[in-house]
Parts: C-alpha cells; structure tokens; sequence
C-alpha cells in the first residue's frame, strides 16, 4: 500500500496473497479445462481472453493482499487505561516529538519499535500518521538503516505549525488536557496546560453576554407601531 506498514504486517499480508495465489491457479486451471466456450468462440484466439481474466484475478488479489496489510495495524489493541482520549491526540503527537528530541540529544536514533515501546499508548496506524505529519513538516527523516532522527532544531518551531499541519482540536476540559500532557517535558506540560485553561475559560463566556446590547426602548416603539 501506498504508506509505511510494519514488517510483520507486511509479511502477513505476503502469506495471506500468496495462498490466494496457489489457491486461484489451481481454480483457474480447472475452470479452462472444463469450459470450452472460449475455444467455440475465440478458436486459435482463445488464449488472449484467457490471459486477460488471469491478469484480472491476479490483480485482485495483489490489490487484496496490500488492502490487508495496510489494514492489519488498524486492528491492534491498547488498553483503555494506557490510551489518549480523541480530543488529545495533538498531546500525542507532541510527545513522540519530545521522545525523539531526547534521542537526538543522546546522539541515538529510534525505529518504530522503538518508540512503541516508549510511548505505550500508540497503535502502529496512530504512530505511522505522527510520523507522516513530521516527516511532511520537515522535522524529521529516516536514516539509512530506516530509523527516524530529526532533521534540524526545534528552534523556530512553533506550536500553531504543528497544530494546523495535523487539523487537531484541543479539549474544552483544561484538565483532560493537563493529565495527557502530564508526561511532556515540564516547560511544554505548562504552556498546554495553561492553553488548557485559557481556552476553558474563553469557552465558559454566557452567550448572552456576548451578544450586542438591545434598545429595549426602541424595541417597544418598534413593536407598537402598526
């Protein structure tokens, strides 16, 4: 499939195409040799329609067995207890931003593997979009061993960046989103916990306040007036 799949995935999905295979050429087999339709119609042609619809039915299943593969990281389970709500993913994607940042501090590089293992609460679909949204910011790359590494400083990186190139939203609940970002570095975890509060606090206005003010006098004039 057209995106990064995990190579257990991949050899899963391979299996799974070639028995279709081996299952499909056995059927196929014995599908020309008791249908002879092609040979009344075509004669001497008929190997060409016989060709094409083996081209088909190869097709479908290649098409099949990619289908299943990028789909196999779809189905994997993480606890409730270990996973982000929605309304957090940002806080996510900001954390496997911050493991990799103190990789590159240590002079060390991190695979996939890896960083499921830091960060317990991804799925590989979760983790292979993170890295996706990174890579299309320009921060980060893979190695020549295939092993993911920033690509330059955080400096000049600002946070609205991130948050647009993902079209993440924020939770209304300054505590949900202290409690996810609780694990950041201290000097991160503040400023989205105080993002937290002011956009709770913003969200709390009375909608009746915010509207403009009405001329009760001019209102009862306007209302008795024929």
């Amino acid at each position: 499939p057209n995106r990064r799949v995990a190579l257990r995935h991949a050899l899963g999905g391979a299996l799974l195409a070639a028995l279709a295979f081996s299952a499909a050429r056995h059927g196929f087999a014995l599908y020309v040799l008791h249908m002879g339709s092609y040979h009344a119609i075509y004669g001497a042609l008929a190997a060409v329609p016989i060709f094409l619809v083996w081209i088909y039915v190869s097709w479908v299943i290649v098409l099949a067995g990619a289908s299943l593969t990028a789909a196999f990281a779809a189905f994997q389970y993480v606890p409730q207890a270990l996973r982000l709500p929605r309304e957090a993913e940002f806080v996510g994607l900001l954390r496997v931003l911050a493991v990799l940042a103190d990789a590159q501090q240590r002079g060390a590089t991190m695979d996939n593997a890896a960083l499921r293992r830091a960060l317990p609460f991804l799925t590989e679909d979760t983790l292979t979009r993170y890295l996706d949204e990174l890579e299309h910011a320009r921060l980060l790359r893979r190695s020549e061993l295939g092993d993911w590494l920033l690509t330059r400083s955080l400096h000049g990186v600002r946070l609205a960046d991130l948050y647009a190139a993902g079209h993440y939203r924020l939770p209304a609940s300054a505590a949900l989103l202290a409690s996810a970002a609780q694990d950041l570095p201290a000097p991160l975890a503040a400023q989205i916990a105080a993002l937290g509060q002011a956009l709770e606090a913003g969200l709390a206005a009375d909608l009746a306040s915010l509207q403009p003010a009405t001329d009760t006098s001019r209102t009862a004039a306007h209302g008795s007036s024929p």
